[in-house]
């Protein structure tokens, strides 16, 4: 359930921070839901890591995607990534 996701989520982004050796990031795949966004952002925020509103994204080759329906629904051809870092190191994305 959505529930359960978000106890899961919450969970493992608490338990992995003490755990992450300083310099290390840690790249969080997520649904391309609204909400989404804000729960992966408030959540990282809330245990320190470091986090970027707006997500990185990793576009696929329309090869690699799958649509069971395309004259219905365009294909999804691209995914958020959202990049958490230990808030103890300064790091630039670009430059």
């Amino acid at each position: 359930t959505r529930e359960y996701a978000d106890t899961l989520l919450e969970t493992l982004l608490k338990d992995l921070y003490p755990k992450m050796y300083q310099h290390s990031i840690l790249l969080l795949f997520f649904p391309m839901e609204l909400d989404c966004y804000n729960l992966v952002f408030n959540l990282a925020s809330k245990y320190d890591y470091r986090i970027e509103k707006l997500p990185l994204i990793w576009y696929k080759a329309l090869e690699t995607t799958h649509n069971t329906n395309p004259r219905l629904q365009p294909s999804v051809v691209y995914e958020p990534i959202y990049m958490l870092v230990k808030k103890n190191i300064n790091y630039q994305i670009f430059i």
